[in-house]
C-alpha cells in the first residue's frame, strides 16, 4: 500500500479542499477553497494522472464575474458542489463563508439586506477541460451558496440544497431556470443522493429520509431515518457522504454527527428495514465524554477497484498534541467488506510529522489508484493511496462510468 500527499503550492492561502471528483477524462478535479481569508476566491485544480502532477486551471470568482474587488463577500469555496457529465463538462456551483476583502468576519444574517457586502449567490459555471475554456455561468440561487449538488444527466437537472435557509431547489440547465421547493429543516445536510429513477434524496434534521419524487414533481418525508447511536436522539444525523454500490442497487453512507454510524439503504424502498446500521467505523463512544463532530468524523468514502469500500475516519487523540500540524483527533485508514460486513483499520493517515485533520471526500480512478481531499491544512492538499491489489484486479477492464460520481 503506497500513499503520496500533493500540496497545492501555488496557492499558498487556501485552507480547504471539500470537493473532489474523477471526471470522465480519468484525472481528478478538486476545488481548492479559502474559506478563512477574505478577498480570496476558489481555484479549480486537476490532479492529471498520466503526467503525476498538479495543475491549476481556473480562477472561478474571476471566471463567474464575481472576483474580490467587487466588495461583497468571496465566492470562496465550492462544498460538495463539482461534477461531471458523461462527455467530461465540469459543473461547479459556488458556497459563502469567507467575508469581503479587507474584512475579518462574515455573517449571512447579519449582511442579508447589506447591498454592498452580501454574498451574491450561488454561482454556476460550466468547464471544459479538454479547451480549458468556460462554456457559461449563472447565478443559481441568489444570496446564499449551495451546500451541496446531484446531477441528473439525462434530464440535465442539478438538485442543489441552499445555505443559509436550507431551502431544497434544482436548477434546468438547458432552460437555465431555479426552482425552489421550500425550507427543509435547520441543519444543512451535506449530501444529495439519486436512485435509478434519478428521484432525489436528502434528509431533515432528525435523518429522515426527504425524496424529490421526479413523476409527481414533489418532496416527499419517507418512513425512513439513517441511524444513530443509541445515546443520541437523531438531531443533526443529516446526510454526510453517500457513495453508490458496484452493483448499483444499494448506496453506503455516513452521517455528519458525532459518534457517526455507516448505513446501507436500498435505492427506492420506503421500508425502514432497508435501512441498515451497519455500525461505527472505528470505536464506538459511551456519550458519556463530550465530544464534537470533527473528533469522529468519517469521510472520503470510495469504492475501490477490489470491490470493498475505503474511508477516512477520526478517532480522538488521548494526550493533546503540540506542534504546527497538531490536532485534537488522528484520521485512519478504513476498509469494509460489504459481504461481510467487516471493518479494517489500516493504517494512520500521515506524512512524517504532517497528520490530516479530516478528509472529506474519496474518489478513485480506472487504474484502482483513490484519491482523498484534506480540509484545515494551509495549503490545500489532496492524497493519493494505491492499495494493494491482487494481480487479477489490477488487470481488470472496467468502463469508465465506474469512477464516475453524479453527487457532491
Amino acid at each position: 500500500m503506497k500513499l503520496k500527499m500533493y500540496v497545492f503550492d501555488k496557492l499558498p492561502l487556501h485552507d480547504t479542499c471539500w470537493s473532489i471528483i474523477t471526471g470522465a477524462d480519468n484525472n481528478i478535479y478538486i476545488g481548492a477553497c479559502c474559506e478563512y481569508m477574505g478577498g480570496v476566491g476558489v481555484f479549480l485544480v486537476r490532479y492529471n494522472t498520466k503526467k503525476d502532477k498538479i495543475e491549476y486551471l481556473l480562477d472561478v470568482a474571476e471566471a463567474v464575474g464575481e472576483p474580490p474587488e467587487t466588495g461583497r463577500a468571496t465566492q470562496c469555496k465550492i462544498h460538495y458542489s463539482l461534477l461531471s457529465d458523461e462527455k467530461g463538462i465540469i459543473y461547479g456551483a459556488t458556497h459563502l463563508s469567507a467575508p469581503p476583502k479587507g474584512e475579518t468576519f462574515y455573517g449571512p444574517w447579519q449582511c442579508w439586506n447589506d447591498i454592498k457586502r452580501q454574498f451574491k449567490g450561488a454561482m454556476l459555471f460550466a468547464y471544459d477541460p479538454f479547451n480549458e475554456k468556460v462554456i457559461f455561468t449563472d447565478c443559481i440561487y441568489p444570496k446564499e451558496g449551495c451546500r451541496a449538488l446531484a446531477f441528473d444527466t439525462k434530464r440535465k437537472i442539478l438538485y442543489g440544497i441552499s445555505y443559509p435557509r436550507n431551502h431544497f431547489f434544482y436548477y434546468e440547465i438547458e432552460k437555465r431556470k431555479t426552482t425552489d421547493l421550500g425550507r427543509i429543516g435547520n441543519v444543512n445536510p451535506q449530501a444529495i443522493f439519486l436512485d435509478k429513477e434519478c428521484n432525489a434524496y436528502t434528509t431533515d434534521d432528525f435523518g429522515k429520509l426527504i425524496r424529490y419524487n421526479v413523476s409527481k414533481g414533489e418532496l416527499e418525508e419517507l418512513d425512513v431515518f439513517i441511524p444513530h447511536a443509541p445515546y443520541q436522539n437523531g438531531l443533526h444525523s443529516v446526510l454526510y457522504d453517500v457513495v453508490l454500490s458496484p452493483d448499483k442497487e444499494y448506496v453506503y453512507g455516513i452521517a455528519w454527527n458525532a459518534d457517526p454510524r455507516f448505513f446501507r439503504y436500498k435505492l427506492g424502498s420506503t421500508d425502514q428495514k432497508d435501512m441498515e446500521d451497519l455500525g461505527v467505523p472505528l470505536t464506538a463512544q459511551s456519550g458519556y465524554r463530550t465530544s464534537y463532530i470533527q473528533s469522529t468524523h468519517t469521510g472520503g468514502l470510495v469504492f475501490g477497484k477490489d470491490g470493498m469500500l475505503y474511508y477516512c475516519a477520526n478517532e480522538p487523540v488521548r494526550k493533546r498534541p503540540t506542534g504546527k500540524y497538531a490536532h485534537l483527533c488522528n484520521v485512519f485508514l478504513g476498509r469494509m467488506n460489504p459481504k461481510t460486513l467487516k471493518k479494517e483499520r489500516l493504517c494512520r493517515i500521515e506524512f512524517d510529522k504532517f497528520i490530516p485533520w479530516y478528509v472529506s471526500r474519496g474518489v478513485r480512478d480506472l487504474e484502482g489508484n483513490l484519491y482523498f481531499a484534506d480540509v484545515g491544512n494551509l495549503p490545500c492538499r489532496i492524497y493519493k493511496l494505491t492499495p494493494d491489489y491482487p494481480d487479477s484486479v489490477i488487470k481488470k477492464q472496467e468502463p469508465k462510468d465506474v469512477i464516475m460520481r453524479y453527487w457532491g
